[in-house]
């Protein structure tokens, strides 16, 4: 978000605004904030409420797909706070299973602009995904779990997980089209 503010809408000058340590500032033209910025929690009560409902004429969402639009999220809770304004999410991860409620809240794509695209503009830079196979994954306490399949070369396959935690899965390899 710093980035953003800082490079790309440095012409706004003062008229930019980021949203940050419960300070709430309402003589600006455009706002950043993350969510945890403005969320309510056990600790804050929500620095969103400072704010009128209509206050915001636009709101936009990056990384949208990451559960601001699920039902039962508090981010949802703070979109539909700001109900007034046009919302627009952004995502490059297209639509599955475990983010359809993004689709659903959003709407479909207004735009789209493919991987396959932006590596012909020369906004992206060509890549390769080669899957590295480790015996030993690290998290919280240790725990082995025999049904998961140890690397080639191993003896055993143990991962350390919390206790409720599910064995591990490694990430699919993928070769992008050239």
């Amino acid at each position: 978000m710093d980035d953003p503010k800082d490079k790309t809408f440095i012409p706004f000058g003062d008229a930019r605004h980021k949203i940050e340590n419960g300070e709430v500032v309402q003589s600006r033209e455009m706002y950043f904030a993350i969510y945890q910025a403005i969320a309510e929690d056990e600790n804050r009560p929500g620095l969103y409420k400072e704010y009128a409902r209509d206050f915001f004429d636009l709101i936009i969402v990056d990384e949208c797909h990451r559960g601001s639009a699920k039902d039962e999220s508090n981010w949802r809770e703070i979109l539909e706070y700001f109900e007034p304004a046009v919302q627009i999410g952004m995502t490059a991860t297209p639509l599955r299973n475990d983010n359809k409620a993004t689709y659903r809240y959003f709407g479909n794509p207004i735009y789209q602009y493919s991987l396959r695209q932006g590596l012909a503009d020369g906004f992206l830079a060509p890549y390769r995904v080669h899957r590295i196979v480790t015996s030993t994954i690290a998290c919280s306490t240790t725990r082995t779990f025999s049904n998961a399949a140890p690397a080639a070369g191993a003896r055993s396959c143990t991962a350390t997980c919390t206790p409720n935690d599910r064995p591990p899965t490694l990430p699919q390899s993928r070769t992008l089209p050239r």
